[in-house]
């Protein structure tokens, strides 16, 4: 069992909500980053991956890039 402080998450617009967990912000958004580019050309797969520390979102990464939480995509 992997005990983290910081998801990965995918948002649920059309498709079932996934959940990762990592030990830091940085694994996090390394791991955001490259689920991101693994799905980017998949045109039927929308939905960015966000970040978090369970109680507020550090980013979002869509197709390779990095996006603040309140930007859109």
């Amino acid at each position: 069992m992997v005990i983290g402080a910081y998801e990965v998450t995918t948002e649920a617009r059309g498709f079932m909500p996934c959940r990762w967990v990592a030990t830091s912000p940085k694994k996090a958004e390394q791991l955001a980053h490259d689920l991101s580019v693994k799905h980017a050309s998949d045109d039927r797969y929308p939905n960015p991956f966000w970040c978090s520390d369970g109680s507020r979102n550090l980013a979002k990464f869509y197709r390779g890039q990095r996006f603040a939480p309140g930007q859109t995509i």
